[in-house]
């Protein structure tokens, strides 16, 4: 395979009156620059703006040759070759003009035009020149408007475009085809480059996945799409690779991942229901198949398991089938993802009641004192994600691992990030810090119910109490209805406010302290735990509530009163804390770009130097219908409600069939979930997180109903019957009242950007 690039520096834009002042070509064969020529070229005039352009000084080009000496050789070396530039027609017409004024003739060249191509395989990217193209590929930046560095660039930039033809769509291959000469064609059609042997590799495991898993179909763009994992494992760097609906990115990168693992790998989902799907379903099936001898394991937030020193203090308090499941979980414990609570316990409301009573707690483990610590699941789970090869975890976990400077995970080189547009908000959620009287209220009730009575102080007990519903009932009266910001004079109000209760809790924390002389072992241990719950939440309270750092503070009232401090830039803080000790990142979603752009998550997420690959969504046989009810009333008017309540009534009862209904506020939820019969129906705001609605929405029998809100927009899959009927109540947009969203406007007007 060989192919000139080529590239001219010229004193102006018109060939028929300005002149050519440096010439450059690069020869490449098998994929790699084998020979190269550059010459500057004397010239009448050079205009100042040109010499501030390409730093080529008058006296550089006084001591280089005539026109009438260069270029006869370097048409003569170009004859009959297929030839690259980026704008060939800008090319063809100087050298045309340049050969008509020196009486020689064109020679037959078989011009190709990378920028044309360019714009047919990348139609999103908002530009097309070719520094940009070079950054966004990870093209080595060198010095531009010089001949020989964009020659060379060229080149590279065609093979780039050599390799991507394979997986375009056939109309933009054929669109591209027509546009080239037959010598080029062959090119083209070749489809990769020198050292395309691992794309081989890759089309053959496709293949074999196709016969030897049910359902997979084999994908022009999924091949694509894996091959740039596999670039981005093998070369590293952070790649921000955005596939369409239908690209079968998971198996993209799991694939490539399970064949050549380069260095300890962490893959982290938005969800843990997709965090779920991947263990469970896509990993054992891919592994299976290609018969992958690596380690892996499955890793959720501390909380998510079981502790057994609880369970074996609260199991006399259950009897029947639930006191034998109990028995039945202390002896399958040693299996850390039996230790997950819900995997253990299922999803009936009785057990819901005994998951808080059971449920891991950092402040409340024992650690070395606790007899059950070599069975203990969430470390169990932990100590066997360290030593796994490849981590499923999830952004929240992510975002605990960085803040815990790698405690959790341990090392890794390679980090996927699915539904990695979510990131931004995982890393603002992440380091918010809040406050809510009913945290207090919580590690009330866990003081009183965990500790033994003798070690329960009841007068201050009751005190905090006391002072707890007073502060409600001010808080309630300061507070605005909707969510709002706060200023620092209006947070020294909010902290005045709660004063009392905070000289409370710390009296109570010094009762407890005085108490723990009289206590031993495991009743010590807690109580030590219960001291420093008592401590952080106190420092929570007075940072949150004065309003004093750059964090934008603000409330809200419904659920429940909350104080809020989140930060809006973090970028700064994970270039230099985050990336830095990742060797490859790829960050892969539906949609990182707006406007075929991504700087919008490179600023957020402090990436620096990324690459951004778009692989159109697929199209697929349309299996179902969209329907827009233009009888039906606004979601602002007052009868929408109930008119939704009663419409999934109907459905339920004329279909039979599983429903999901998608909410963007808690309160329309709320609302309509008020107006439903309890029976076949699942609300999210009945469980602690997304995931265990999702299995219970599962384990139901049609007709059912499930009433979701923002975490189950995306990520979530629900084949065949668990899902045949969605209704969206509203579009997601975000609310232009929201505190965070008008203080991200008022930053990005005060950089000179438009917010919308």
């Amino acid at each position: 395979m060989e192919f000139f690039a080529l590239d001219l520096e010229t004193t102006g834009l018109d060939p028929r009156k300005d002149e050519i002042l440096e010439i450059a070509w690069v020869r490449f064969l098998e994929g790699k620059p084998r020979e190269r020529f550059q010459t500057l070229v004397r010239v009448a005039f050079l205009p100042k703006e040109v010499e501030g352009l390409t730093g080529i000084s008058p006296e550089r080009l006084r001591r280089a040759p005539p026109l009438s000496e260069v270029l006869p050789g370097v048409l003569g070396r170009l004859a009959g070759k297929v030839v690259v530039a980026h704008n060939a027609p800008f090319d063809r017409a100087f050298l045309q003009h340049a050969a008509a004024r020196l009486g020689l003739e064109l020679p037959e060249i078989h011009w190709v035009d990378t920028l044309a191509i360019s714009r047919a395989i990348w139609p999103e990217r908002e530009s097309h020149a070719l520094p940009a193209l070079r950054e966004v590929l990870g093209l080595e930046a060198r010095e531009a408007h010089r001949a020989l560095p964009d020659a060379e660039a060229t080149g590279y930039l065609f093979l780039e475009e050599l390799a991507a033809f394979p997986y375009l769509p056939e109309p933009t291959r054929a669109f591209i085809l027509r546009g080239v000469p037959l010598p080029a064609r062959e090119l083209l059609a070749a489809g990769r480059k020198e050292g395309g042997r691992e794309k081989t590799v890759l089309e053959e495991v496709f293949s074999l996945l196709s016969r030897k898993i049910p359902g997979f179909q084999l994908r022009k763009a999924q091949l694509g799409y894996a091959a740039w994992v596999e670039r981005a494992l093998r070369e590293g760097g952070v790649y921000l690779l955005e596939a369409g609906p239908g690209t079968g990115k998971t198996y993209g990168y799991l694939v490539p991942l399970l064949l050549a693992p380069e260095g300890r790998a962490v893959i982290s989902t938005r969800t843990k229901a997709l965090q779920d799907q991947l263990w469970h379903r896509d990993l054992p099936a891919l592994r299976e198949a290609l018969r992958a001898d690596v380690r892996v394991a499955l890793l959720k937030g501390f909380d998510n398991y079981l502790c057994p020193w609880a369970l074996e203090r609260e199991g006399g308090l259950f009897s029947g089938s639930l006191r034998k499941r109990i028995q039945e979980c202390l002896s399958e414990v040693e299996n850390p993802e039996v230790g997950e609570l819900y995997k253990i316990l299922g999803f009936d409301p009785e057990t819901r009641v005994l998951v808080e009573r059971i449920r891991a707690r950092p402040h409340r483990c024992l650690g070395r004192e606790c007899p059950f610590l070599s069975r203990c699941p969430p470390r169990r789970a932990r100590r066997s994600a360290q030593e796994a090869e490849i981590v499923v975890v999830n952004h929240s976990l992510l975002v605990a691992d960085f803040l815990a400077e790698g405690g959790i995970l341990g090392e890794y080189e390679v980090l996927i990030a699915d539904e990695a547009h979510s990131l931004p908000k995982a890393f603002e959620e992440g380091l918010t810090r809040s406050i809510s009287p009913a945290d207090v209220a919580a590690l009330l009730e866990e003081i009183e119910a965990m500790l033994p009575p003798q070690a329960v102080p009841r007068r201050e007990l009751r005190g905090v109490w006391a002072e707890l519903r007073r502060l409600r009932e001010r808080l309630h009266a300061l507070l605005p209805d909707e969510p709002a910001p706060y200023s620092r004079r209006e947070g020294l109000r909010f902290l005045s406010a709660a004063q009392e209760l905070i000289w409370r809790l710390v009296a109570l924390k010094g009762a407890l302290e005085e108490g723990l002389s009289a206590l031993e072992g495991e009743e010590k241990g807690m109580a030590s735990g219960e001291i420093a719950a008592l401590e952080n939440l106190v420092s929570e309270m007075e940072y949150v509530l004065a309003a004093e750092g750059e964090e934008v503070f603000w409330s809200e009232k419904d659920p429940d009163i909350r104080f809020y401090a989140t930060p809006l830039e973090f970028g700064d803080r994970l270039a230099a804390d985050f990336w830095g000790r990742i060797r490859a990142a790829i960050l892969t979603s539906a949609t990182l770009s707006v406007g075929g752009r991504v700087d919008f998550l490179v600023r957020e997420l402090g990436l620096g130097n990324a690459i951004h690959r778009v692989f159109p969504a697929q199209e697929k046989e349309r299996r179902g219908r969209v329907f827009l009810l233009e009888f039906f009333p606004g979601p602002n008017e007052g009868g929408y409600v109930s008119a939704l309540a009663q419409l999934l009534l109907e459905l339920r009862e004329r279909f039979r069939r599983k429903i999901m209904v998608l909410f963007t506020s808690r309160k329309m939820l709320r609302a309509v979930r008020e107006r439903l019969p309890q029976e076949g129906m699942i609300s999210q705001l009945d469980w602690s997180d997304a995931a265990q609605a999702v299995e219970a929405f599962r384990a139901m029998d049609a007709p059912a109903i499930l009433l979701g809100l923002d975490s189950l927009w995306e990520g979530v899959d629900f084949p065949g019957e668990e899902l045949e009927i969605l209704l969206v109540a509203r579009l997601p947009f975000p609310n232009p009242a929201d505190p965070l969203i008008k203080a991200k406007e008022e930053r990005l007007r005060a950089q000179g950007l438009d917010p919308f």
